[in-house]
């Protein structure tokens, strides 16, 4: 699953399937993008239980993000927010 969606002209939403902790595939982030946000969801249709994850994560390149050593999101999803560095964004 990889849903995007953009907020703004320089922000973006993007839902996707969690991992093993370690690298996660985010179609349409880019290395130089700056991570808002990382909330691990225990399962895509259930938005209430969810964790903060955004501690753990940072863009290792492009359509990535990896939290090695960090906390496994295999059981569910993760719904990731980033601002755009370029073309246009901030």
């Amino acid at each position: 699953m990889s849903n995007t969606t953009h907020l703004t002209s320089s922000q973006t939403i993007a839902m996707v399937d969690g991992g093993a902790a370690g690298d996660i595939t985010v179609t349409g982030i880019e290395s130089q993008d700056e991570l808002v946000s990382v909330t691990h969801l225990s399962s895509a249709s259930d938005v209430l239980s969810t964790e903060d994850l955004t501690a753990e994560f940072s863009v290792t390149a492009d359509d990535t993000i990896n939290n090695a050593a960090g906390t496994s999101s295999a059981n569910g999803a993760l719904l990731v927010v980033w601002n755009k560095k370029s073309p246009y964004g901030v």
